[in-house]
């Protein structure tokens, strides 16, 4: 578990004005390889804020392969125009020979089969998962 010093540091590097776009989502990825429960620890403070599309999310409750899946996000290099060309915080891979995309926004990691984008895109109210029922 995270002291609460710990949680403060984490919160204030995130929020430090001397990231670019590509540190700061750099250091998003990275926190992905905490334990589970301090994952939720950030969550709750609303510092890291994982969701999942519907299908993903009964899919990795059914698998229970959500560790294997941040690790592989966690290793994720994102480069402009690669990725997403207008953006530094979007990936799609492989994983478990499913199509899976992962989009960082501030402190928010959306995660969701490929087949659920157009969902996430079109719908703002989207409902998502967060990592308890996952």
């Amino acid at each position: 578990m995270l002291t609460e010093k710990e949680i403060t540091t984490l919160n204030e590097q995130l929020h430090t004005s001397s990231f670019s776009i590509v540190e700061k989502n750099a250091f998003i990825l990275s926190l992905l390889k905490l334990e589970l429960e301090e994952l939720y620890q950030l969550a709750k403070e609303n510092i890291l804020i994982i969701g999942f599309t519907l299908d993903l999310g009964h899919y990795l409750s059914e698998s229970e392969c959500l560790r294997d899946l941040l690790d592989v996000i966690a290793d994720q290099k994102l480069k402009k125009g690669t990725d997403n060309p207008n953006s530094n915080s979007a990936s799609l891979f492989q994983f478990n020979g499913k199509s899976i995309f992962f989009r960082l926004r501030d402190n928010e990691l959306i995660l969701g089969f490929y087949h659920e984008i157009k969902s996430v895109i079109r719908n703002e109210n989207y409902p998502f998962y967060g990592l308890d029922p996952v």
